[in-house]
């Protein structure tokens, strides 16, 4: 959690989000706190309790992510805003728009409070990375991000516990620049962290993001040729997108399994996982170019698989 998390500014939030949606503060905290004691919360004569605060979010659906913003940002709508077009470029991969977002707002606002320029430093860090191929510096400036909110964050000497989901991502994206610089093994340690930390939560929103740094470490994993790890991982990864339902990275587990297997002469249950990876792939309706780099993933492996039977064109 953010360590500038406002709980009189989440409960206002809370509470506002409750009007919308008919809720009276009777109802609200019905079961969770007495009258008396929530009255004088509201009021500011009491500090809210972060557990309560906690309690009426996950009653009103309210996700960590976006009660983390709501309570430690200022202008949290202006945020929002601008984050939801870098992710949306940053989803699509469209990096050269998201420089020109970066540049544009910038001339816009020069003078960006902290929460923003947390955003941009970001936004920065992942063009230098894709455009420029310049790891270091994205490296660097995605720190900086973190820091901008986190003044005491450091790479080296992580701690989870103060980080937002958000900052979280960010550790994900020095971790790919690590990747990208043959840092494999520090990679795979702050992985390791991260799954660790998001498996002591109990916030069912954080198991995506731990299918995806699963994937990521089984993917390293079998770079560096720890293949017991990496069948480890792919497998934990797999669990947690059963847990919420999530086939959006399945089938990237299922193609780190399939290595696995055909690394060790396992030729059918390779091909099976394959088979089950493309058969994802096609439901989820990738464009043409996704299939070329499937397709050389596939000479490169020399997997054998059925591609008529699965009407696949690749």
């Amino acid at each position: 959690m953010s360590s500038n998390f406002d709980c009189n500014q989440a409960l206002q939030y809370i509470l506002k989000k409750a009007n919308a949606v008919g809720l009276n503060n009777a109802q609200l905290i019905e079961g969770l706190c007495d009258h008396s004691n929530f009255s004088k919360m509201c009021t500011g004569k009491r500090k809210p309790n972060y557990d309560l605060i906690i309690q009426l979010s996950q009653k009103l659906n309210i996700s960590l992510h976006e009660l983390q913003i709501h309570s430690s940002y200022k202008n949290p709508e202006e945020y929002l805003i601008l984050s939801k077009k870098f992710q949306e470029l940053r989803v699509t991969g469209n990096f050269s728009e998201m420089k020109k977002l970066y540049i544009s707002y910038l001339a816009h606002d020069p003078n960006p409070n902290n929460n923003v320029q947390h955003l941009l430093c970001w936004m920065q860090g992942i063009y230098e990375a894709n455009l420029n191929r310049n790891y270091i510096y994205a490296i660097d400036l995605f720190s900086k991000s973190i820091k901008l909110i986190q003044p005491l964050f450091l790479i080296e000497q992580l701690n989870l516990d103060l980080l937002t989901v958000d900052q979280l991502d960010l550790i994900h994206d020095i971790c790919l620049c690590y990747m990208n610089l043959g840092k494999h093994s520090q990679a795979i340690v702050i992985y390791q962290q991260l799954i660790s930390h998001l498996e002591n939560q109990t916030i069912l929103e954080d198991y995506e993001i731990i299918s995806k740094y699963c994937y990521t470490v089984g993917k390293i994993s079998l770079i560096v040729k720890a293949y017991d790890q990496a069948k480890f991982y792919s497998l934990k990864g797999i669990e947690y997108c059963s847990k919420n339902y999530n086939l959006a990275r399945l089938p990237f587990l299922y193609c780190n399994l399939a290595i696995y297997e055909q690394v060790f002469n396992n030729t059918e249950q390779a091909n099976q996982y394959l088979t089950d990876a493309l058969f994802l792939f096609k439901q989820q309706n990738r464009p043409l170019s996704f299939y070329k780099g499937l397709n050389e993933f596939i000479k490169k492996y020399e997997f054998q698989v059925d591609f008529d039977a699965l009407q696949l064109n690749i």
